[in-house]
């Protein structure tokens, strides 16, 4: 569970790091923004799985849950992202 944890906390660096040069590549799309924003996240996820199936054969119930949940969570933020209510209600909340 720390290691999923940690997996998020890494998101935003790896974000500003590679999206930038990947964008160009991927598009602007949903799909674009889900591997540049979610791939290096989505690959700890599964390092952390197959580290799991390597060492114990078998995956815990409550850290696949936890992959689940992080799973649905990445694909509603960037869905938000890319819907054309999110930057006024951003702005909104920010008070910009």
């Amino acid at each position: 569970m720390i290691r999923l944890r940690t997996a998020g906390w890494f998101c935003s660096p790896r974000r500003r790091w590679w999206h930038p040069v990947l964008r160009p590549l991927l598009g602007d799309d949903f799909f674009g923004k889900l591997a540049g924003f979610s791939a290096g996240s989505a690959s700890i996820v599964l390092a952390i799985a197959l580290y799991d199936l390597a060492t114990r054969r078998r995956i815990h119930a409550a850290w696949a849950a936890a992959a689940a949940f992080y799973a649905v969570a990445e694909l509603l933020s960037i869905w938000a992202i890319i819907s054309p209510w999110w930057p006024p209600m951003a702005r909104a909340l920010l008070g910009v």
